[in-house]
């Protein structure tokens, strides 16, 4: 495999591939393609990566491909350690699930960890492999040269305008990208009618190290964090918001509704009206792929928090996409990044809504996330286990 020759970024000239967006998948892929040998520019619009206290699950299936990177334990010693997955309905556990008893679990635990760290560490992968540009501070916008072929890339920073002509551009943009609607790729972004509202709780001895989901009467997620604090999702209708913003001990009654334990928490000096709330959307496009431009991550099948599923599906699209981005380039035959919508969407779209149909089931005596935990936890059936090895080749355009 020759990788093609590209010249200085700031050119103009054509190039291997760019990725549009520097979250955690955009890196990711970025730091495999360079670990293969192609040429590729990341492009993001923040200036560093965010800052605060949000969080992301990291799946054990998911945490295999760090245990391969070589990052498991910089993740850990950043994260909390999660042992396992309790749903609780009207009081009692409806269901528990311990990591570690899993059959062929590839790592016996899932991971909360700083979002600002995994895209610290993962921009630190990639800016230390060669042929591996991270530009922050851009904005980089698609356009379709003439006669409409294939997508370029408008950029701007503080050095002036350029315009880039990647052989592959990824959309890693997010839901409402827009190098997606240059591609011409047809979707459907909908809001959930179901938000959360984001707390802290101060996290009381004997708590367990646990992904906690109290789905009835009321729905919250509950995770660790690794300062001695526990991180609420609450989910909250604009009704509830304002009832909650009301009185000072409002969220402390709403939750003791819920759960006796929730009800004890000691959520500090909360005003609701300064707390983060978090609206979701539902992405889904006809395809992954448009002329030259492939998608990834949310940009592809955004979906609700359920199980903190966005990233792990981010970041396990990037090792499927590396190989496929890697095809075309070396066949310069952009159609075959088809591929990845082949391997990867009819799992996703029919995971979205095995989850979504959860989501409505809320009267059900038995547990909501019975018959999805397996794929929440290891990902792909026929793609399991997660590595960074490449994948077999039976899906064609």
């Amino acid at each position: 495999m020759t990788p093609p020759t590209t010249t200085s970024p700031r050119t103009g000239q054509q190039l291997g591939c760019a990725v549009v967006g520097g979250g955690a998948p955009g890196l990711l892929l970025a730091a495999l393609l360079g670990r293969a040998g192609w040429p590729v520019t990341v492009l993001e619009r923040a200036e560093a990566p965010p800052r605060g206290p949000r969080g992301v699950l990291l799946q054990p299936g998911t945490l295999q491909l760090f245990d391969e990177l070589g990052m498991l334990d910089a993740l850990v010693r950043a994260g909390s350690v999660v042992e396992g997955f309790q749903e609780v309905r009207y009081g009692r556990a409806a269901l528990e699930v311990t990591y570690a008893s899993i059959d062929d679990i590839p790592v016996p635990h899932a991971l909360t960890v700083p979002l600002g760290t995994l895209i610290g560490l993962l921009e630190e992968l990639a800016v230390t492999t060669p042929g591996v540009t991270v530009r922050r501070g851009v904005d980089a916008r698609a356009i379709m040269d003439q006669p409409g072929d294939r997508v370029s890339l408008h950029v701007l920073d503080g050095d002036g305008a350029q315009v880039l002509r990647p052989s592959v551009v990824v959309a890693a943009d997010g839901k409402h990208s827009t190098t997606r609607a240059t591609a011409g790729i047809d979707v459907s972004v909908a809001p959930y009618d179901r938000r959360h509202l984001m707390l802290r709780a101060e996290r009381p001895p004997g708590w367990p190290p646990v992904l906690r989901a109290y789905t009835a009467p009321g729905f919250v997620f509950v995770a660790p964090g690794r300062d001695g604090r526990l991180y609420l999702m609450l989910e909250v209708s604009d009704e509830l918001l304002e009832r909650l913003a009301a009185s000072p001990d409002a969220v402390a009654d709403h939750l003791g509704s819920i759960d006796a334990a929730l009800g004890g928490l000691d959520l500090g000096a909360l005003d609701v009206r300064r707390a983060p709330v978090v609206e979701y959307h539902a992405v889904h496009a006809t395809a992954w792929h448009g002329h030259n431009v492939a998608l990834l991550g949310d940009s592809a099948h955004a979906l609700h928090s359920f199980g903190g599923q966005g990233i792990n599906l981010g970041l396990q699209d990037a090792t499927l996409l590396v190989d496929v981005v890697a095809a075309a380039l070396q066949s310069r035959d952009p159609s075959l990044l088809g591929r990845f919508t082949h391997m990867r969407k009819a799992w996703v779209d029919q995971l979205t809504l095995r989850l979504a149909a959860a989501l409505e089931d809320r009267g059900g005596e038995g547990p909501l996330y019975a018959d999805v935990i397996d794929d929440m936890t290891l990902g792909q059936p026929e793609l399991r286990p997660w590595t960074l090895q490449p994948r077999p080749s039976r899906w064609t355009v």
